[in-house]
């Protein structure tokens, strides 16, 4: 199991309290009495809308753990691809940036620029990559995010891109 699945299983476990309420309210089957009670809840109940504060500030929290064990695997990935090219007889125009970047402590090089030497620009990893990389940032200097963070769809995506990392 990847460091992205062993968080989503804890994630699971955290938040499932709150699921257990929903459910427990939706099980009792009175549609009418559902309906009215997450209206009353949504908009009227402190206790409801600290429960979701809560819980979205636990989203946060969660996903800047998963970025930080994400960027540990880019970092691991970009060390691995530095002692493939770097060593060789590549043409010195074809390793220089190889070599250049062996010599500097691999956390001084600016994040995006080691994911842009494992996955295609191009493509929808690096755009993912660059909408969670944005996200992190908001979060890690003191703002909320506007909207949720789905944990395991971005725990199971990041454990995605990782495997798909060109290291060759």
């Amino acid at each position: 199991m990847s460091i992205f699945q062993d968080i989503a299983a804890q994630y699971m476990l955290a938040d499932k309290p709150f699921g257990d309420a929903v459910q427990a309210a939706f099980d009792a089957d009175d549609d009418a009495a559902f309906d009215a009670a997450n209206q009353q809840r949504k908009h009227n109940d402190q206790a409801y809308f600290l429960a979701n504060q809560q819980r979205k500030h636990n989203d946060q929290a969660d996903f800047l753990y998963l970025f930080t064990r994400f960027e540990r695997e880019v970092n691991l990935a970009v060390t691995q691809l530095l002692s493939v090219r770097g060593a060789g007889t590549l043409p010195w125009a074809d390793k220089r940036i190889w070599d250049a970047w062996s010599r500097t402590n691999i956390e001084n090089i600016w994040f995006l620029s080691k994911v842009e030497v494992l996955t295609d620009k191009g493509r929808t990893d690096y755009r993912d990559v660059q909408e969670y990389y944005e996200a992190r940032n908001t979060t890690a200097h003191g703002d909320d995010l506007t909207g949720s963070v789905a944990i395991l769809a971005v725990a199971q995506k990041m454990h995605d891109i990782v495997s798909r990392f060109v290291l060759t």
